[in-house]
């Protein structure tokens, strides 16, 4: 058997399609089976059956039917699904679905207009037989997969996008169709294309209308188990025998706010970690307690907005959502025909925010001495933190101002703006003099100028024949640890000469980066950042950093925006324990809600020479990134206490 389903709530038996075009059905408690009829489908097999308001609805190649517990076949429509196994309907909306096995794609049926749509990929390699229902109580769209190999696994659809997700596998024999869910919703529906509509009911749902004649219905309206006043809508959908469709009939329910009840108003926000960029707090639930007893729930809408309607009385309202620290507004009153719109509500995320003041450290003091700073680890988020501090030494001493390990960028006039003749690069052109370049005096070529600011250094452009050799240095001090070379590239016209064209980066002559004219990159007129690691000369000494180019005839490099950005220290460093710190704390926990722990800092300069020293402060609270604290002390000599003007000459790194 290839297709079956249960009829409405008959959940006794499964009617069902074998391959000999059998319909019987099917004793769900015996198993026995009971013949009805042998039907004549369109294709050569029924391939899927599902149950609707009083008859059936199947598949056999590319057509839809119609079957009624007679046996009685009615073709309705051609689907655009080649291959579709099995079927399901959904009253809520009135379509088909059906599992396409040359797409692997969901498909939707509209069974009065014949109208067929490509929802989208199953996200599963669907073959031989399948099995597909809906749950009409728990909406959602079930699918008995098979793929091959044993492979079988219930999956459930997403009917607006086709995706599907694994619910389970299945067991055994695994290869499974007729999937039939005991879950008919019942209520309304009309002919079956209907949605099944609790507050609805009509009174027959099927009969024969005479020649000429009418037929009553009954509608009743009931308000028993709506929670809500307000207008609740509805379709009444008609199937007929005859050649003509029937237009569905709207039905509005309008429920009136009784005069004793009134509406609890808020908007509600959902924070960031650290309690900034409130955004609106979509599908957070919002409980109603009278009592202390759960009197009522709802949830916000997209805009984080919700509306609920209370007898009169007095409400404690209690706002959740996954993630985040559940808030309670207490004692809302409700008066008669009133409307209470709560202040806006903020919902914080259940994360710690920790906060290091300072964020670095500075310390100047004579030889021999031992002061004092502290370090204040405030924790402003909502959930407590664990803090654990790491040291590392990143050496001393070091000449006062020989360089900052902690600025953003070594290199000077990263963007050529001092322009010619530099007073940081010096430059070379074998054809004119530099390689530098404004818009005013070089023109862009095919290029696109320079990438930010107004200077940047063109290699190349010379006349077809010519030999260009060009180049840019400078002096940097890098510090000890670790290094990388950021620099961003054009190179529109690559030329003719392959990798005779060519742009390299040079530390102390040693080439680290080339790029030349067999580059993919060749061609394209916009820039693209290179990072080259340069930790081989994260040394503690000054290195020359150059870039150098030699291009034949139209071939064309452009440079511009070069950093060093290195983390070291100052001339050494052992990587582990600063040895002139002392540190009262290194791990703690940090209350949420303004909890604060104070860390004592002990800088000690006994037998230290003059000069400056360097260290950080690695501290971890998992998950959250590492937080880096730069430490620096610097050792000044007794008589620099007579010479004030040595701290605008010798101004403070860190600072």
């Amino acid at each position: 058997y290839y297709a079956g389903d249960f009829l409405k709530d008959d959940y006794s038996k499964i009617y069902a399609v074998s391959d000999t075009n059998a319909f019987v059905t099917i004793d769900t408690a015996t198993g026995a089976i009971t013949p009805i009829k042998t039907i004549t489908p369109p294709g050569d097999t029924v391939s899927g059956l599902a149950g609707a308001n009083g008859f059936f609805y199947g598949i056999s190649g590319t057509q839809i039917f119609t079957l009624d517990t007679e046996g009685n076949l009615n073709v309705i429509a051609t689907t655009t699904a080649t291959l579709g196994i099995d079927l399901a309907y959904v009253p809520d909306n009135g379509l088909l679905y059906t599992v396409d096995l040359q797409s692997d794609h969901l498909f939707s049926i509209n069974p009065n207009t014949g109208e067929s749509v490509d929802i989208g990929a199953l996200g599963f390699n669907a073959n031989y037989a399948q099995g597909m229902d809906y749950d009409e109580v728990n909406k959602v769209l079930y699918w008995a997969a098979y793929g091959g190999g044993g492979d079988g696994q219930l999956r459930a659809i997403d009917m607006t996008t086709g995706a599907s997700v694994l619910v389970g596998t299945f067991s055994g024999d695994n290869e499974t169709d007729c999937l039939s869910i005991a879950a008919y919703a019942g209520g309304g529906g009309g002919g079956g294309t209907g949605g099944a509509v609790p507050w609805l009911t009509e009174t027959p749902e099927e009969g024969l209308v005479d020649g000429l004649g009418t037929f009553e219905i009954e509608i009743e309206f009931n308000v028993n188990d709506i929670e809500q006043p307000g207008d609740y809508f509805a379709e009444l959908r008609f199937t007929n025998d005859t050649p003509y469709e029937l237009p569905a009939i709207p039905v509005t329910m309008h429920v009136v706010r009784p005069l004793n009840w009134g509406n609890i108003k808020a908007n509600i926000y959902a924070l960031e970690q650290c309690d900034i960029a409130p955004a609106p707090a979509d599908k957070a639930g919002v409980n109603f307690y009278q009592n202390g007893k759960l009197v009522g729930s709802t949830e916000t809408d997209e805009d984080g907005y919700f509306s609920y309607a209370l007898k009169h009385g007095t409400y404690d309202v209690e706002i959740l959502k996954a993630g985040y620290i559940t808030q309670m507004v207490n004692g809302v009153v409700v008066g008669w025909d009133e409307d209470v719109v709560l202040d806006d509500i903020n919902l914080r995320l259940d994360a710690p925010c920790l906060i290091v003041d300072p964020d670095s450290v500075f310390q100047d003091q004579f030889p021999d001495r031992i002061t004092e700073q502290t370090l204040t680890f405030i924790n402003t988020g909502a959930k407590e933190t664990v803090f654990e501090i790491t040291e590392n030494d990143m050496g001393g001493p070091t000449p006062f101002m020989r360089f900052n390990p902690f600025a953003d960028n070594l290199i000077q006039d990263p963007g050529f703006e001092a322009y010619t003749p530099n007073p940081y690069w010096d430059e070379y052109s074998s054809n004119y003099g530099t390689t530098l370049c404004t818009v005013d005096d070089c023109g862009t070529g095919t290029g696109s100028g320079p990438h930010t600011g107004q200077v940047w250094s063109w290699f190349g452009g010379v006349n077809p024949g010519d030999t260009e050799n060009g180049s840019v240095s400078q002096d940097v001090a890098f510090p000890n640890g670790t290094a990388t070379m950021k620099f961003w590239v054009e190179q529109a016209v690559c030329g003719d000469s392959g990798a005779s064209n060519y742009l390299a980066l040079q530390i102390d002559g040693t080439e680290l980066w080339r790029t030349d004219g067999t580059d993919p990159a060749c061609g394209t007129a916009s820039y693209r950042q290179i990072e080259v690691d340069v930790s081989a000369f994260a040394d503690g000494n000054t290195h020359q950093v150059k870039f150098a180019s030699t291009t034949v005839g139209s071939g064309n490099f452009f440079l511009d925006d070069v950093e060093l950005i290195a983390e070291g220290g100052g001339g050494g460093g052992t990587g582990g324990d600063i040895p002139w710190l002392e540190i009262d704390i290194m791990a703690d926990v940090v209350m949420p809600d303004g909890g604060q722990v104070e860390v004592t800092l002990t800088f000690d300069s006994t037998g230290l020479t003059t000069g400056d020293y360097f260290g950080e402060l690695q501290v971890t609270n998992a998950p959250d990134p590492r937080i880096t604290i730069p430490v620096q002390l610097r050792i000044w000599d007794f008589y620099r206490i007579f010479t004030p003007f040595t701290v605008t000459r010798y101004p403070h790194p860190s600072k």
